[in-house]
């Protein structure tokens, strides 16, 4: 039985050839931004989407693009791609839901000797396997953090290039958020 779902495995690799083409992911070798650049645009505002003078940020920085809900509801014009993900992130930043558009920008922390690591395999019947992997710096002698003290959140990114969908900026549109601390993750037994 092993052989047999290995052989179909096999063979159903070598007649999908965009399936074969395609590999993992990951941020190894990835320079790390020095900022994080936020867009958060209500959904009511159709000509915020569109306007060429959309701020934009220095090169280095790591943008993100939000579509806020809006009180036109589904009757903005944005409200397709309208997240209450962006909400919770405006909550957490103590901001208040745009009327326009809103910008946030913040250095990008973190200790020099961490590292982190975040790959994803396949797209698989609208599925995609992510992992992220976090080994924080060295903590200084007598002084321990608790593994509860991190936080994560993975967004699921779209890219929209500049001159489609309206747009004439580039931008990477947050479509979904998963969020949880160190103690939530479920600790994967890896013996055999």
């Amino acid at each position: 039985m092993r052989n047999t779902a290995f052989t179909l495995t096999a063979l159903l690799a070598l007649h999908s050839p965009p399936l074969a083409a395609q590999a993992s992911c990951s941020s190894d070798g990835a320079a790390r931004p020095v900022a994080l650049f936020e867009r958060f645009i209500s959904a009511d505002c159709e000509a915020c989407w569109s306007d060429r003078a959309t701020p934009a940020p220095s090169a280095s920085a790591l943008v993100l693009d939000w579509i806020v809900p809006g009180v036109l509801g589904d009757d903005a014009p944005l409200s397709a791609a309208a997240s209450t993900d962006a909400l919770q992130r405006l909550q957490t930043l103590g901001r208040q839901a745009p009327t326009s558009t809103d910008v946030f920008t913040a250095p990008v922390e973190g200790a020099p000797s961490a590292r982190l690591r975040v790959a994803h395999g396949m797209a698989f019947n609208d599925y995609l396997g992510t992992s992220i992997a976090f080994t924080p710096a060295r903590a200084a002698p007598g002084r321990t953090a608790a593994a509860t003290d991190w936080r994560f959140f993975l967004l699921v990114v779209e890219a929209v290039p500049a001159g489609t969908e309206g747009t004439p900026v580039a931008r990477k549109m947050v479509r979904n958020m998963v969020h949880g601390t160190a103690a939530s993750i479920p600790k994967c037994n890896t013996e055999n």
